[in-house]
């Protein structure tokens, strides 16, 4: 499971936003496939945020 968020503000003018993911938010151990049908273990629990600006 999979949870985003996003919120809108202003610096200064300027249009900004603030986006936040986490991924694998239960850590939950698993394994994938690709379409070639190599297995590869399921990426742990992370977390990223962004910031962006238009000017």
């Amino acid at each position: 499971m999979n949870l985003g968020a996003r919120y809108g503000f202003k610096i200064g003018d300027a249009p900004a936003s603030l986006r936040a993911v986490v991924q694998n938010v239960t850590n939950h151990f698993g394994w994938n496939t690709d379409s070639g049908g190599a297995f590869f273990p399921r990426s742990p629990r992370r977390f990223n945020a962004n910031i962006a600006v238009d000017f």
